[in-house]
């Protein structure tokens, strides 16, 4: 019997809590804005491949599954960031321009 890896099970619990922090972060940092955390989106990726290539190598005797549930979740997870930022955005422009600033 061939044992099976998950791979993006890792991955998706780490951005979670990663954007988890940074949104929580946001409250309280207000120099944090959504932009910049939109701008951390590329992580994820570098994360799904490191997990791949460690998996790749550790456990050569398994055979690598993608779970496709994390993944889905997790480009649901970099649309809500590209959501938050773009409805952040359009509030800054709209105080700025009803503020007269």
């Amino acid at each position: 019997m061939v044992k099976t890896h998950r791979v993006g099970t890792l991955t998706l619990g780490i951005s979670l809590i990663a954007f988890g922090v940074l949104f929580l972060l946001r409250i309280f940092i207000s120099s944090l804005t959504y932009a910049i955390i939109l701008k951390l989106w590329p992580i994820i990726f570098i994360l799904l491949g490191l997990e791949i290539l460690i998996a790749n190598f550790i456990q050569k005797n398994e055979k690598l599954v993608y779970d496709s549930a994390a993944v889905v979740l997790t480009v649901i997870l970099a649309f809500f960031a590209m959501i938050m930022s773009a409805i952040d955005y359009v509030i800054e422009i709209a105080c700025a321009y009803y503020l007269g600033l």
